[in-house]
């Protein structure tokens, strides 16, 4: 049986241990995409999202999708400035540890570990015109199946693209919006 908790506590742990160097440099793999699977980690919360399975309590510890959506704003940063949007051991510390912990959080299970320690997207072949589109295109893997989903026909659905690729973000209404 899989335990999400203890592969969390493990994973906060190990990362607590780490030299604010080592913090640095693990997040740079996993920012720039070199040891991270974005594209893979942002269609499971997609999926998780559209069945119901997140919390969406705006600005609390558990909602997975307000810190994803932090961490892509943050991706963006890294991609166009090549380093972070505010130099603090302890911010990029958290986003470390959120960047590890939101796959355990949402469900991914024993795919946790692969997903955040590899960029496994190489092998998703994306369209073209998924630029600057929110729709439902269709993916398949490289040895010509169709993505995982919860019909294997099904087109899938995904969030905002920011305007060079496929950045992920979820779009949620919370209940405390102001006007």
């Amino acid at each position: 049986m899989y335990s999400y908790i203890e592969n969390e506590i493990r994973e906060v742990s190990r990362i607590n241990l780490l030299s604010d160097q080592q913090v640095f440099d693990e997040l740079k793999d996993a920012m720039t995409g070199r040891r991270y699977s974005w594209y893979t980690v942002a269609y499971g919360l997609q999926v998780q999202y559209r069945r119901r399975q997140l919390r969406l309590q705006h600005f609390e510890p558990e909602n997975l999708v307000y810190e994803w959506n932090v961490l892509c704003d943050e991706r963006l940063d890294w991609k166009y400035r090549g380093h972070p949007s505010f130099m603090s051991v302890k911010f990029n510390r958290a986003c470390l540890v959120n960047l590890k912990v939101i796959p355990i959080r949402a469900g991914f299970g024993s795919k946790a570990k692969q997903v955040t320690e590899n960029n496994i997207d190489g092998c998703i072949l994306f369209p073209i015109n998924m630029v600057l589109t929110v729709g439902k295109p269709d993916y398949t893997m490289c040895d010509g199946r169709f993505g995982e989903s919860e019909n294997s026909n099904a087109r899938l659905r995904w969030g905002y693209f920011y305007h060079e690729g496929p950045e992920f973000r979820v779009d949620y209404i919370h209940e405390r919006v102001e006007y």
